[in-house]
């Protein structure tokens, strides 16, 4: 069996793991710290996992890693295990992978792996739960460790938590080769002995990588749709890098989930719940986060709702409700929020659309022509409170969050989209925080009106 088929096989074990237990993507991306992106990849054979994935995900499904793969751990296995009955896959970053021996019981993996020049573990520094031990055989390797790099020669060894983020590269003109021993963590088991899901990476603190930390020290940004999603993902990356938050939303269990997240970073949080599309309740909103603030610097407009149908089939009040809460809606923020930050002498307006308001697409009519008026608007705004308010703009292309899950979780829709995206994947909700945290700070004084696009690369007529 070649590579690509034991990946493509490793991938449908897993998905179908995941179907048995009813969980989706995002079920399994919140579990693991993964993006949901990456774990459908690794379901669709696109990509292969490293060990430190594999532990994630086989934790995730409650099921040892050696399930993944079908190994027998119950079957009489020989002392010695032959070069010929080891599991060798190359990933999609050209490094080679041995599998030499898995115990699960024990949480433990030894592999060697062999590294071309130019190859690396992983696209960029990721992290996870357990323990790794390297031994160089042969080469060099730099292993970037939360953000020191560490040159290993032959004969060199290195040990560190898994937890930290690492990425192994060899950037020498020969092939290297190493030994690594991963050590998954320990979990307390549930009533039929298998492991507890790990909690979510992201929400651990001592696991986040703050970018940008202390750049927004002092403001505050108020973020609607600050619950959930990508509004979400911005809110805490604000808080990351040090404002105090004001999130908007509509449901209370996910208000004080997104609350306390942003809180678990040492910043204040404000949560109130407030339907955008109710222009009284928006300004009495405003007017009481303004109050308890004191002043909001940032406002990230991110409240939105998602329709695809046919135009023909599109009712008016289909087309009204997304209208209102797009675009209405938005509106009635921006001028609630505007007319304050000019009276407080400034401020700064992120607004988001769609890369469908930029292109436009089949079936999507009224989701197009909302975020195609987002843009317009916050174009208009941005001339008409120029200097004291900047209004600027983030499309987004496809990113996995919960209100589009429906979509990406049928693996041919996912399939499609990644094959039209130039980087080959979808978002992940938590990519789009450094960009927010740049236009919430003193890296977009000088913009005004323009429009950021997010979406890996698609080509826009």
């Amino acid at each position: 069996m070649s590579a690509e088929d034991h990946l493509v096989e490793l991938g449908g074990r897993i998905r179908a793991l995941r179907a048995e237990q009813g969980l989706t993507l995002q079920m399994i991306a919140e579990r693991t710290g993964l993006s949901s992106s990456m774990v459908s990849m690794v379901e669709r054979g696109r990509t292969s996992p490293s060990i430190g994935t594999l532990i994630a995900i086989s934790s995730a499904l409650g099921v040892h890693m050696a399930d993944l793969f079908e190994l027998d751990l119950d079957a009489a296995r020989d002392v010695v295990q032959r070069a010929a009955e080891h599991q060798i896959v190359e990933t999609a970053n050209g490094v080679l992978r041995r599998l030499v021996q898995v115990d699960p019981r024990r949480g433990l993996e030894l592999v060697v792996n062999e590294y071309e020049p130019g190859t690396a573990s992983a696209v960029q520094v990721t992290h996870h739960g357990g323990h790794e031990y390297g031994y160089v055989l042969e080469g060099d390797l730099t292993v970037e460790l939360q953000n020191t790099e560490h040159r290993l020669a032959p004969g060199d060894s290195i040990a560190f938590e898994s937890t930290r983020s690492h990425r192994i590269v060899n950037r020498g003109r020969r092939r290297a080769r190493a030994v690594w021993v991963n050590l998954s963590p320990r979990r307390p088991a549930v009533s039929d002995g298998r492991a507890l899901p790990p909690s979510r990476c992201q929400d651990n603190p001592a696991n986040r990588e703050v970018a940008m930390s202390g750049t927004l020290t002092g403001k505050t940004a108020l973020v609607t749709g600050g619950n959930r999603g990508l509004g979400r993902a911005m809110a805490v990356a604000m808080a990351e890098a040090g404002a105090d938050i004001v999130i908007w939303g509509r449901d209370a269990a996910a208000l004080d989930r997104a609350a306390a997240e942003v809180r678990a970073t040492g910043r204040r949080c404000l949560a109130q719940s407030v339907e955008v599309t109710d222009s009284g309740r928006v300004s009495a909103a405003a007017a009481e986060a303004w109050q308890q603030s004191g002043r909001v610097d940032v406002a990230v407009n991110s409240a939105g709702v998602l329709l695809i149908q046919p135009a023909t089939e599109t009712s008016d009040a289909d087309w009204a409700a997304v209208m209102d809460a797009n675009l209405t809606g938005l509106f009635y923020c921006c001028r609630a929020f505007g007319e304050r930050m000019l009276a407080q002498g400034g401020g700064k307006i992120v607004n988001v659309a769609s890369n469908f308001g930029l292109h436009g697409g089949a079936g999507w009519s009224a989701y197009a022509a909302s975020k195609a008026g987002v843009i317009g608007l916050s174009k208009s705004l941005a001339w008409e409170w120029a200097p004291a308010v900047t209004v600027n703009v983030i499309a987004p292309g496809a990113f996995y969050t919960d209100m589009n899950s429906h979509l990406l979780d049928d693996p041919q829709i996912m399939a499609a989209v990644e094959g039209n995206t130039p980087l080959g994947r979808v978002g992940d909700p938590p990519e789009l925080g450094p960009l927010a945290v740049m236009l919430a700070g003193a890296g977009s004084d000088f913009m005004t009106g323009a429009v950021i696009s997010v979406d890996g690369g698609v080509i826009k007529p």
